[in-house]
């Protein structure tokens, strides 16, 4: 879930790049055979916090974190609660 939702509100190829990089195998947008396997070798939790944490550091970033800020943290955070919750 929650790489779904950062896929929806941040991009495919974002999401794809930090599910890689989490997983420590190339980075190249592409999820083919091996991305999955070394994606699904990483313990859920893990995941989760990863993700949530590289995204706000993008959010974070964005030059227009002063006015939407506030939302998109309660959207991760809502996110991170609810993955956990899947997983």
């Amino acid at each position: 879930y929650a790489a779904y939702d950062l896929a929806v509100n941040s991009g495919p190829a974002r999401a794809a790049k930090y599910l890689q990089q989490i997983a420590g195998v190339t980075v190249d947008g592409a999820i083919g055979p091996k991305s999955l396997a070394a994606i699904n070798e990483v313990p859920a939790d893990e995941m989760i916090d990863a993700l949530c944490g590289m995204r706000m550091d993008f959010l974070k970033a964005l030059p227009t974190f002063d006015v939407f800020g506030k939302g998109w943290t309660r959207r991760v955070a809502e996110v991170e609660e609810r993955a956990r919750g899947m997983a």
